[in-house]
């Protein structure tokens, strides 16, 4: 792979190259460094790392905390523009190896060390401002003091910070297996329930071509309801046919009108019958004979 930069030949294979910005100001002042006369496919091509400087990257904390054996790779800022020419000295950015790699704790030291001296920099850039914006004059002694004491909170700072990103990782692992098994759980009760809703379907069609729909709202809440005339009308039929086999039914919780129910309608289907058969004087009544007061013994 070649870099996009005019004059460049770096071609080892170990160097990171990194693709232009999408951002459209960044793209042009990438263009802008590699200086090359032909068009420039920023969709293909790419720059090398030699042409960024280390303050362009960012920093790989979980390894010099220790946490990671290896570097991860090399991530660039989304403000970093190259700024190291061909003619300039190369830039390596690798992260240096210790003398005897294999002892963990010997590099552990030394990554703890360069992060220790990083805080004690900070520290004294900050003790340097506020002693300018209060014009106090610090001692000679008094910075020592509070130079060593940085040290000691620094390094039981980053033993801590190591401890709790440990237990911090292992309980985010046992929240992703809790997750994976409540959506598995989940998955497996979604399944139950569309089955359950299919099999109820089922059920209420086949009872709807057996009775209607008063009888399987009965059915469903076991309450008293008000019957339709059509009901009450098929009920009195099946009561004429066997009033012995009528009450059987209604002892199994058969959903049919009570027998109350049918004496109800039939004393105010009687009445109504008997004032629509008034002759002129002189003519004959009809008697009407209420049924459910015969005996239906004589029934084949």
């Amino acid at each position: 792979m070649f870099c996009a930069v005019e004059g460049c030949s770096n071609r080892k294979s170990k160097s990171r190259y990194f693709l232009f910005p999408k951002d459209a100001k960044m793209r042009q002042r990438w263009v802008e460094f590699c200086r090359r006369t032909d068009k420039i496919n920023t969709k293909l091509e790419k720059i090398c790392v030699q042409h960024f400087v280390e303050s362009d990257f960012e920093r790989d904390l979980p390894y010099e905390l220790g946490v990671y054996n290896k570097p991860r790779p090399l991530k660039l800022k989304p403000e970093s523009v190259p700024s190291v020419s061909n003619n300039e000295e190369d830039f390596d950015f690798e992260y240096e190896e210790l003398e005897g790699g294999d002892d963990k704790q010997e590099k552990s030291l030394a990554q703890r060390k360069r992060i220790v001296d990083a805080l004690l920099t900070e520290y004294e850039e900050k003790q340097t401002n506020e002693s300018l914006e209060q014009d106090e004059e610090i001692t000679d002694d008094q910075p020592t003091e509070e130079v060593v004491q940085v040290v000691v909170d620094a390094d039981a700072y980053l033993t801590a910070l190591e401890r709790e990103n440990i237990l911090l990782r292992r309980e985010n692992f046992k929240m992703s297996l809790a997750n994976k098994k409540d959506a598995a759980e989940k998955q497996k009760l979604m399944q139950q329930l569309e089955a359950s809703n299919a099999r109820y379907n089922n059920l209420f069609t086949q009872l709807e071509k057996v009775f209607s729909r008063p009888q399987i709202h009965k059915l469903q809440s076991g309450k008293r309801i008000m019957w339709p005339k059509q009901d009450l009308r098929d009920a009195f039929t099946l009561y004429a046919a066997s009033p012995t086999v009528y009450s059987m039914l209604l002892q199994k919780n058969y959903p049919l009108p009570s027998t109350r129910a049918l004496s109800q309608m039939n004393n105010s289907e009687t009445k109504v019958t008997q004032d629509s058969f008034e002759f002129e004087e002189g003519s004959e009544l009809i008697e009407i004979i209420d049924i459910t007061q015969l005996d239906h013994n004589y029934i084949n």
